[in-house]
């Protein structure tokens, strides 16, 4: 489980974060809280994780419908 709650981080910095992750090895990840933007590269980041991931929170994170829609 990684929680990066109420971090005010950047679409980018949670990029560079779920990429330093091995494929899939992620359970769970709460990001509530941050500035995630419409990034294309977010989804590809979360799509990496797919397969382990049983729990995703973006409570008040700002982000847009089009990368909701991705997820």
């Amino acid at each position: 489980m990684l929680d990066l709650t109420d971090n005010e981080l950047p679409s980018s910095a949670i990029v560079a974060v779920l990429n330093s992750f091995e494929s899939g090895s992620l359970g769970g990840i709460n990001l509530s809280g941050n500035i995630l933007e419409g990034d294309v590269d977010l989804v590809a980041a979360f799509y990496r994780h797919k397969s382990s991931l049983q729990f995703l929170s973006l409570a008040h994170c700002f982000v847009t419908e089009e990368i909701l829609a991705a997820v």
